[in-house]
């Protein structure tokens, strides 16, 4: 058949070939090209498995080389302007990079090509055997066929023969004996003709009535095999579609990039840096021309100063060696306030650029980490200090009565309420009462929605009623056969009472009593019989918890509900298999959010155990067993691995926690490793 037919107009159509009509009865051409496909996808897996592998290892080595370059003190603005351009498009190439990985892995591999191969392998196994079977079955029918037709046609030849002889005896007038003895001899053939004649008969029928069955599910079969094929090539080209894609955004974004770095690279200005560099350390350096500037400005340091002056002559080793001579007076320094600071000229970003002093102090790599920290305590800094707002750490409020009866009842409040939470989380607590105290004017209600909610919640000690709750419905256990008065005195505690968990710090209270429950038995695992009414109730507050961590994205219940649900076994079935389908668990900031708040935790333990007296605080105001609990980064990514997040992308994730965080590399193996030993 041509492919090709003219068409009335004169134009070339192809015409529509179907693998049932051309490969009907020669229908292994068709798996070879299947299998052959398969290996070739297999083939085209393994490439984008190891380009994503190079790309990972690429942008890593693009990380380690960016935090390598970093302007000198000394240089002038423009040049040091295209070095840090030079850096910063070296980083996010790093993590173009590593997104590209991330992709190859995801979408490309996991979501398109990776399913397609392994359906299609199933389903060809499948067909393939059952096509073996049906053509094998046709090939023994058609051997049946062929004997009895053979032996039929044998049988028919002798009979000829001995009718011959017949005939020959009688002409001869033999013997009657003779003649009679083979009359019956062809008499019984004839017979056993008969005989064979219905066998072929019905052998010849049983070949025809399998030949059209063959034929039938030969063509589903076939067709199958065609779908496939077409599937295949869709997915295969759809698939170097993706990745031509993926690596055009990746080029676009490397010119952009690039041409950022090429105007820096032309804006360099080799006379006027030269005269920059002149005029800020060279003998004709003339202060005056500076005074509206640089003249006023002081860093003070106990009794002493360090003027803008000393930091243009001095050698950057000669300026180290006198600070280093200088005794910092902290006690001086923490006093003041903001506007102390302004008053004696304290404004240490025009004195200081903090980046080019740690550049060249420290190796890159500390660089890059001080900076950070320096970053981070500068904006916990200023979010604490501010005007308008008390000054915890001015030396007479540290004197105050007032500051050390707020500190009591705090500590008094934390050892009733038995929430252990971190540092941090306790901040992040006292923020946030802050902004609300500051946003209400006195005597009104924060919620600008109304009124009547608000005076419900103050009226409702919630706090009280859940802690009821839970200590109520704890004492049931399965030798009270569930008690109808426990039923109904729980059920009677909890009332109406579940519009409290709408708010964080009332869900936050209520997974707390119940991690303290938890951590009180042995081998940390609660086992509650509570009845269906019960059941429902309590599964019920976890799917409003579940919801307002969603809605929020609050990263602290996030973690409590992970511990609890592995630990809570509420009529032998885990809280697990009640929260397991939620969408929160495939939201992967959250992840990110409760792998980073686990490892800073762990460090922050880290740090208070090299020093005794700052551990015993410690310990006086936390649960180290619940700290400890909760903070688990081993077996956080067991909780992820049961959530059904696969290996690589729980690795991926820690990854790329720990190289934005610019932890170490060897931290950051060890936990992998970890990871990988986890069952």
């Amino acid at each position: 058949m041509d492919p090709e037919k003219k068409t009335a107009g004169g134009e070339e159509k192809r015409a529509t070939l179907r693998y049932q009509d051309e490969f009907l009865h020669d229908w292994t051409l068709i798996c070879t090209r299947i299998e052959n496909g398969l290996k070739l996808g297999d083939q085209l897996k393994q490439a984008l498995e190891e380009r994503a592998s190079l790309e990972e290892k690429y942008s890593i080595g693009l990380e380690r080389i960016s935090s390598k370059i970093f302007p000198p003190a000394t240089e002038s603005t423009s040049m040091a302007s295209a070095i840090k351009a030079l850096r910063n498009e070296t980083y996010r190439r790093s993590q173009q990079c590593r997104d590209l990985c991330e992709t190859l892995r995801s979408d490309v591999l996991c979501d398109t090509l990776n399913n397609m191969l392994e359906n299609h392998k199933s389903a060809y196994d499948h067909l393939f055997s059952s096509g073996k079977r049906i053509a094998s079955e046709l090939q023994k029918r058609y051997t049946n066929f062929t004997k009895l037709r053979d032996n039929y046609g044998i049988a028919r030849h002798n009979i000829g023969q001995l009718s011959l002889r017949y005939h020959e005896l009688s002409r001869k007038k033999s013997s009657q004996e003779k003649i009679t003895m083979l009359g019956g001899e062809i008499l019984r053939k004839i017979l056993e003709l008969n005989d064979m004649e219905k066998e072929y008969m019905n052998s010849v029928d049983s070949f025809d009535a399998y030949h059209k069955f063959y034929l039938t599910e030969m063509k589903h079969i076939i067709d199958i095999l065609e779908d496939m094929d077409t599937k295949r090539i869709k997915c295969i080209s759809d698939t170097l579609m993706k990745v031509m894609v993926y690596d055009m955004s990746y080029i676009r974004n490397l010119q952009y990039d690039s041409d950022y770095v090429i105007k820096s690279l032309q804006e360099i200005d080799v006379e006027g840096d030269i005269n920059e560099f002149a005029s800020r350390f060279g003998n004709s350096n003339n202060i005056d021309n500076h005074e509206n500037s640089v003249n006023n400005l002081a860093l003070v340091t106990g009794n002493q100063r360090i003027d803008a002056s000393q930091v243009k002559k001095e050698s950057w080793r000669e300026i180290c060696r006198h600070m280093n001579n200088i005794k910092i007076n902290d006690d001086e320094f923490i006093t003041l306030s903001t506007s102390q600071m302004a008053e004696k000229n304290i404004a240490l970003d025009n004195i200081v650029d903090i980046q080019t002093i740690i550049s060249n102090l420290v190796n890159p790599v500390t660089a890059i980490k001080a900076q950070k920290a320096v970053r981070v305590l500068f904006s916990q800094f200023n979010m604490i200090i501010n005007e308008g707002a008390k000054n915890y750490t001015d030396e007479s409020y540290l004197n105050d009565t007032e500051f050390h009866q707020e500190m009591d009842a705090i500590l008094e409040k934390d050892e009733k309420s038995h929430s252990m939470e971190s540092f941090s989380t306790a901040c992040s607590a006292d923020v946030a009462t802050s902004k609300n105290k500051d946003r209400a004017p006195d005597g009104m209600p924060n919620s600008v929605e109304g009124f009547t909610d608000t005076s419900v919640h103050e009226k409702v000690d919630f706090q009280s009623v859940y802690k009821s709750f839970i200590e109520t419905i704890v004492k049931l256990d399965d030798n009270n056969k569930l008690d109808s008065k426990d039923v109904e005195n729980a059920l009677r505690i909890i009332n109406n009472q579940e519009e409290g968990l709408a708010e964080s710090n009332n869900c936050d209270y209520y997974l707390s009593i119940i991690i303290d429950e938890i951590l009180r038995r042995e081998g940390n695992k609660l086992y509650l019989y509570l009845g269906e009414e019960l059941r429902q109730v309590l599964f019920k507050h976890m799917n409003m918890i579940m919801e307002l961590i969603q809605n929020e994205s609050n990263t602290w219940l996030f973690r409590k509900m992970l511990f609890i649900s592995e630990s809570l076994i509420v009529d032998e079935s885990e809280l697990f298999s009640v929260i397991y389908k939620h969408d929160v668990w495939s939201v992967v900031k959250i992840w990110e959010e409760t792998i980073l708040l686990c490892i800073s935790e762990q460090f922050q333990r880290g740090i208070l155990e090299s020093d005794s007296t700052e551990l015993e605080k410690f310990r006086m105001l936390k649960n180290i067993k619940y700290f400890d609990s909760l903070n688990n980064v081993d077996n956080l990514s067991s909780l992820m691995k049961r959530f059904g997040i696969p290996e690589i992308p729980i690795i991926t994730l820690f990854t790329k926690v720990c190289s934005q965080n610019g932890l170490e590399k060897s931290y950051c193996d060890r936990l992998i490793h970890k990871i990988k030993n986890i069952k």
